[in-house]
């Protein structure tokens, strides 16, 4: 009789914990997001950074630039906004390479997304009037970043992660 109750007791244990188990990760899965989402917190984990990839590819020609070669940039769908990609690092001012469709003004923005942070510091200087553009950007803190990029009716949004100052 105790070795019956026995059994029977390690069967709804058994039963428990796979009920457990099953019930977190339907929980887990409920809370994640698609990639490049924000939860409704405004902030991520620092491990969850949905990262952009960027693509190797040569960007149009720009009678006003030199050959821009065969290197890594985030591009956007229709192939009319283009960003270099960086080894980006708090603190630290970089000078970045755009194309935009020619006539059109760019406008950049940045923000945090897994914590609290000022927002991306972004010098565009004026007089670029073919699709070749650069800016000056610094990002003030480490971590997972959101830089939207806009230029006409053309837009960019891509997710980086930024290294800390060394």
């Amino acid at each position: 009789m105790a070795h019956c109750f026995s059994m029977i007791c390690l069967g709804i244990v058994l039963l428990l914990g796979c009920t457990l188990k099953h019930s977190a990760a339907r929980t887990r899965a409920s809370q994640q997001m698609p990639a490049g989402q924000v939860a409704s917190t405004g902030t991520l984990l620092a491990s969850d950074c949905p990262v952009t990839q960027p693509i190797k590819a040569e960007p149009p020609k720009d009678p006003n630039a030199d050959r821009f070669g065969y290197r890594l940039w985030y591009v956007n769908a229709d192939r009319t906004i283009w960003v270099r990609s960086f080894p980006w690092q708090a603190g630290r001012a970089e000078k970045v390479i755009w194309i935009r469709p020619r006539g059109t003004q760019l406008k950049v923005s940045g923000r945090r997304l897994d914590a609290k942070a000022p927002p991306l510091k972004v010098g565009i200087p004026c007089c670029y009037p073919t699709g070749f553009q650069v800016s000056g950007m610094r990002f003030p803190t480490r971590g997972c970043w959101e830089v939207r990029a806009g230029a006409g009716a053309s837009q960019l949004r891509f997710v980086t992660r930024v290294a800390p100052a060394r």
